[in-house]
């Protein structure tokens, strides 16, 4: 194993600054992102370890330390000290990377050195901001670059942009990207305005506790893998969309991962009978280039849009239907292109996001009852960051263990036995979530009768993981503890 202390090269985009405020939304404070991108070959590491220094030049926040609030209110900070991204190389012998080729990989302790997040909430920290990882499989000829990226200096979509000129650089090619926005900032005042219905800001939990979904004694839920592919999902799209009661619900257009997402939603709820029906679904929203967000702005920038079809229970729709479902997720992701409550939410989100933060507490995602929370990260092109082996490279990500949270990707190139790679549409879904294992057949036999409803006998693929060492996660995903 070598270590090697990688310095930002100078200029950075932030040189002459001392710090760098984090606005509230930041403060996914115990949360972690971490990824993999592994390959068929071997990378030179002095030239890796060039391309990671001229990377930080645009993403100097990397090579930061996190300083909390001096005083409930007050910003949190990045403190621009440049005290260098660590970058371990291992050799492996291991005959196999993954136990599956699917994009989740839970538990993900092999891939990457993992940031610990719970050393933030001291005053001060000395935890690295950012870690990479890089496995060399000596008996395969593949190579692992693992990231392990804490939250609170970037979501999916920094982390994308990071990797993807991390990998640039490495070829010795030009950026695929516009470089980060570091100028954005929301300001904001507490209000008691009427509250919006924020679940997943609902109920945090103490850093210095176990999460509610690490308690020994909580249900494992069993995880299950399903993929599409583009035209099975036309055809649920069409389906859903033409449902004879469509035109009495509105005239928003849904799209194709509304339809999913209410397919989804309905397969729980009729799945589980003995439960409240699936009403609310929040999904992560992202908002650059919305209102006056920078298109590529640093760090974070999301809100939790919730759709609530419970008004639809009081007209009789017992449970709602699946249109009914899919035009509601379609306006919650509509509602925040809206400038006036764009800034309602993103003013309230700021003010409990400070709350949580500056109280040692924790976002908890986990969806409560009647809830689901989609986290789709379908349109990034993970695999674009692919340090020379286009095609060839696969992405692998984490999820929370907990039913009814959603994760949709774009699936990763397959090598076929007769080792030539194949990569699928990039509108094929592979989606990961969840389910009681009580319920998991019906739940399968609930999917089945509406595919089959919709047309769709075969071809896509319904995996699950019941009584496989995979059958459920350790709940350390995303997370710090």
């Amino acid at each position: 194993m070598a270590l090697y202390i990688i310095h930002a090269e100078k200029p950075t985009l932030l040189d002459g600054h001392k710090s760098f405020e984090l606005i509230p939304t930041d403060l996914m404070v115990s949360y972690v992102v971490d990824t993999a991108h592994v390959f068929p070959g071997t990378i030179d590491i002095p030239r890796f370890n060039k391309a990671v220094s001229q990377t930080l030049s645009s993403f100097p926040l990397a090579v930061g330390r996190i300083s909390r609030a001096k005083s409930p209110g007050q910003p949190w900070k990045i403190l621009l000290v440049d005290q260098g991204l660590p970058v371990t190389v291992v050799d492996s012998d291991a005959e196999k990377i993954v136990a599956k080729d699917s994009i989740v990989q839970s538990p993900f302790p092999f891939l990457v050195d993992r940031v610990n997040a719970s050393r933030f909430f001291k005053e001060s920290s000395e935890e690295p901001l950012v870690k990479i990882t890089v496995t060399q499989y000596t008996k395969l000829g593949y190579t692992s670059i693992g990231v392990s990226y804490a939250h609170v200096i970037g979501d999916g979509f920094t982390v994308a942009q990071f990797t993807r000129l991390l990998s640039q650089h490495y070829q010795g090619l030009p950026p695929l990207d516009d470089p980060p926005n570091y100028s954005w900032a929301f300001s904001y005042q507490p209000t008691d305005e009427s509250a919006l219905d924020i679940p997943c800001l609902r109920d945090p939990y103490h850093i210095n506790t176990i999460p509610p979904f690490m308690d020994p004694a909580r249900e494992k839920a069993i995880r299950v893998d399903i993929h599409f592919t583009a035209e099975q999902i036309g055809r649920i799209h069409k389906a859903i969309s033409t449902q004879p009661n469509a035109e009495n619900c509105g005239t928003t257009p849904i799209s194709r991962q509304d339809a999913l997402v209410a397919l989804l939603a309905k397969c729980y709820t009729e799945s589980e009978p003995s439960s409240p029906p699936v009403t609310k679904i929040s999904n992560v929203f992202m908002h650059r280039g919305i209102s006056s967000c920078p298109p590529t702005r640093c760090c974070n920038a999301f809100v939790f849009a919730l759709g609530d079809v419970t008004s639809e229970l009081d007209k009789g729709d017992h449970p709602p239907s699946l249109f009914a479902l899919a035009q509601s997720v379609r306006q919650s992701l509509q509602q925040p292109r809206d400038p006036q409550f764009f800034a309602r939410l993103q003013n309230q989100s700021n003010q409990r996001f400070q709350e949580i933060a500056d109280s040692d507490m924790c976002v908890d995602l986990t969806p409560g009852p009647g809830e689901m929370v989609i986290n789709s990260t379908w349109k990034f092109d993970y695999t674009s960051a692919h340090f020379g082996y286009p095609g060839k490279t696969r992405f692998f990500h984490t999820i929370l263990s907990e039913p009814r949270f959603i994760k949709i990707f774009r699936p990763n190139p397959t090598l076929l036995p007769d080792g030539t790679w194949t990569r699928p549409d990039p509108r094929d879904a592979e989606i990961t979530l969840f389910v009681r294992r009580q319920t998991l057949t019906q739940f399968e036999e609930v999917l089945r009768g509406y595919l089959t409803t919709f047309g769709i006998t075969e071809g896509y693929q319904f995996f699950s993981y019941l009584d496989s060492p995979l059958a459920s996660a350790d709940g350390l995903s995303d997370l710090a503890h």
